[in-house]
């Protein structure tokens, strides 16, 4: 009987991480085309991000170069600790991935997409606590509901 207990505790703790892990809400960082911008930028590359700050919201850039830009580089910096930061394509914006970033301290994506000089481009973020917090939330519960049961079966 002790078995199954620990077995399905196990069950559980395995289930709790597989949905902390996979909740629909890991992407965090979105560019996407806008109508008003407040920062202008010149060039763009992985030594020279567009760099926004840890703060929820939409940053606006006005791209003010030459040439017609085919990837952009975004950096968050400085970052929290216990965030996740991850990237999200839009409808104008393709994430490609994680790139090393130029900012120690800093988390920088790379997005494929058409920038061309005079487009507003604005950069969303949305960051996530990270999935050891919501793990750890689920294991009080859990632990919580455990107490409870073993007090009723003492008084019983």
């Amino acid at each position: 009987m002790k078995l199954s207990r620990v077995l399905c505790l196990v069950a559980l703790l395995g289930l709790s991480a597989v949905a902390a892990k996979a909740d629909g809400s890991d992407p965090s960082v979105v560019i996407h085309k806008t109508a008003c911008c407040s920062l202008e930028f010149t060039e763009n590359t992985q030594a020279d991000p567009l760099v926004i700050g840890p703060v929820a919201g939409t940053t606006d850039f006005l791209y003010t170069g030459t040439i017609t830009l085919t990837d952009l580089f975004v950096e968050v910096s400085p970052t929290i600790a216990g965030q996740i930061y991850n990237g999200l394509s839009s409808s104008q914006y393709t994430f490609l991935g994680s790139v090393g970033p130029s900012i120690e301290g800093g988390v920088e994506f790379e997005f494929a997409g058409i920038t061309n000089p005079g487009d507003d481009v604005g950069v969303t973020l949305t960051p996530e606590p990270g999935a050891n917090v919501l793990f750890l939330t689920g294991l009080i519960f859990l632990a919580a509901g455990f107490g409870i049961r073993r007090r009723r079966a003492s008084h019983n």
